[in-house]
C-alpha cells in the first residue's frame, strides 16, 4: 500500500518542498503514513501529529548534513525523507523509544 501511495503521491504532485531537509517531505511520509495509519486504525489527528513529527525529524537530519549532502549529489527525498517516514510511522504506531531507535536504525540500511 505504501507503494501504491508513494506513486499516487507524486501523481498527485505532492511534492512540497521544506527548506530544512532540503527535499519533497509529505511525497514521502503521506504515503507511509495512510498504509500504516489504515493499519493501525488512526485518526486525523494521529496522522496529523505523525507527520509533524516526521518533517520535524526530516528537518533536523537535513540541517546537520545539507547542503553538502545536496551539493554532492544526494537526492534529500529519498535519502532523509526516509528518516522522516520512519519517525512519522513511529509516532503513529506510539512505539517506546528503542523500538522507535530500531525503525530509524532499519531506514538507515534502505
Amino acid at each position: 500500500a505504501a507503494y501504491v501511495n508513494g506513486e499516487a503521491a507524486h501523481v498527485l504532485d505532492y511534492d512540497n518542498t521544506a527548506e530544512n531537509m532540503g527535499g519533497n517531505v509529505s511525497a514521502v511520509l503521506w504515503p507511509a503514513l495512510w498504509a500504516a495509519g489504515q493499519a493501525h486504525g488512526a485518526s486525523g489527528r494521529d496522522l496529523l501529529l505523525a507527520h509533524t513529527v516526521g518533517v520535524e525529524a526530516g528537518a533536523r537530519i537535513g540541517e546537520t548534513v545539507n547542503p553538502l549532502h545536496s551539493d554532492k549529489g544526494w537526492h534529500p527525498t529519498a535519502t532523509i525523507g526516509v528518516f522522516g517516514a520512519a519517525a512519522a510511522c513511529a509516532r503513529l504506531m506510539g512505539l517506546p523509544p528503542d523500538r522507535i531507535a530500531t525503525a530509524l536504525a532499519l531506514a538507515a540500511t534502505v
